[in-house]
């Protein structure tokens, strides 16, 4: 389906401050012991307590004060460039998961035609 020239690559960002090399590591090292805690059933046992239960979501008004944005490029094998912009007010894993999967997959798909009158114009456009 991608090729064998396809290669993928997934960041966070964490600023440019003379701390964020702290902030990194300090992210690092909380998913890195969420992981292993989750893979012990001695630790995963007192996780599930901590943790949040299957089904139980953010608040009402954490789910509207959310937001996500992501930043995807791409580079085809004839060298054009691609870049788009997916953003949405709104929690990812709640309010905004249609714009999340919906627009997010668009760019990887690859340039589309220009709309046809009265539809939504693509989100991916040459990079300079």
């Amino acid at each position: 389906m991608y090729g064998r020239t396809f290669k993928y690559r997934e960041v966070m960002s964490v600023g440019d401050s003379r701390l964020s090399r702290v902030y990194a590591a300090g992210v690092a090292a909380i998913l890195g012991g969420l992981v292993l805690g989750l893979s012990v059933p001695p630790t995963r046992y007192v996780l599930d307590r901590i943790l949040p239960a299957p089904g139980e979501g953010p608040s009402e008004k954490t789910q509207r004060n959310g937001f996500f944005g992501m930043d995807i490029y791409t580079t085809t094998t004839t060298g054009a460039r691609y870049a788009s912009r997916v953003a949405a007010q709104g929690d990812p894993g709640y309010r905004a998961t249609a714009v999340l999967l919906g627009v997010g997959p668009e760019p990887r798909a690859g340039p589309r035609p220009a709309p046809r009158r009265g539809r939504c114009p693509h989100p991916v456009h040459r990079a300079r």
